[in-house]
């Protein structure tokens, strides 16, 4: 048997029960009861920029923990979580638009997902829907926007004039070491401008980091070695870390 209601039913619980007529008109007592509920209404949009909403995070690279809203990141597939949400409820992270992965809220009201395929170098603007247990899906949440870039920036041209000096302030003759030169300051000063301001610029001795700055706002960065320079040559070189 089959059959459809003959109105539709109103939002809310529902008690259903059965009863069967036979041919003579005899009525049977009604059956247990089945019970569901009727929803129609979409769940709220989750309020993503509201504190522990939701959580980006990086774990690639030197610079890794939470991406900022509005931050760079190197990791191509960062880990999205929340929590404050249902349980039950599917959360989906939609990335312009498109969905990149989804997950069911836990008892506890926590989520977590990763993108279903690396993220493009460039910007994403990353929402997300809440679609409760009958499948209603609310709108967008508001945007949480960050900037993929796993391009390093160029070598440091540290031969060009002022992007590297090195000085000596020890002893009968201070000033600037020229390429080549020597020095008897043991804790000789780095600094160079022209620089992309945020970059990090860390100094190398042979290949090993002996110092790093943050180059500021005017391009401009500094450094001491962090430990006394041996006796003999050395060989300094220069890398630049962006801020992904």
């Amino acid at each position: 048997w089959q059959t459809d209601p003959t109105a539709e039913l109103a939002e809310g619980p529902h008690d259903i029960t059965l009863t069967a007529t036979d041919e003579a008109g005899n009525v049977s007592e009604p059956s247990d009861a089945f019970n569901f509920t009727v929803d129609t209404t979409a769940p709220d949009a989750p309020p993503i920029l509201t504190p522990d909403n939701l959580t980006v995070s990086d774990d690639q690279g030197d610079i890794q923990g939470p991406i900022d809203n509005g931050g760079v990141t190197d990791d191509t597939l960062p880990t999205f979580s929340g929590k404050g949400q249902v349980p039950g409820e599917i959360i989906t992270v939609l990335d312009g638009g498109q969905p990149i992965g989804s997950a069911v809220v836990a008892e506890d009201g926590t989520w977590q997902t990763d993108p279903t395929a690396e993220l493009a170098e460039g910007p994403h603007d990353i929402t997300l829907t809440a679609t409760d247990e009958a499948g209603n899906t609310s709108e967008p949440s508001d945007a949480f926007d960050f900037t993929v870039d796993t391009t390093a920036p160029d070598a440091p041209a540290i031969l060009t004039p002022d992007n590297l000096t090195v000085s000596d302030d020890q002893g009968d003759i201070q000033g600037p070491i020229d390429n080549g030169g020597v020095t008897d300051d043991t804790l000789p000063t780095f600094s160079g401008k022209g620089q992309v301001p945020g970059e990090i610029i860390t100094v190398l001795d042979g290949g090993q980091p002996i110092g790093s700055a943050v180059v500021a706002e005017d391009g401009t960065w500094q450094t001491d070695p962090t430990a006394e320079l041996a006796e003999g040559p050395h060989d300094i070189t220069l890398t630049a870390t962006d801020e992904a």
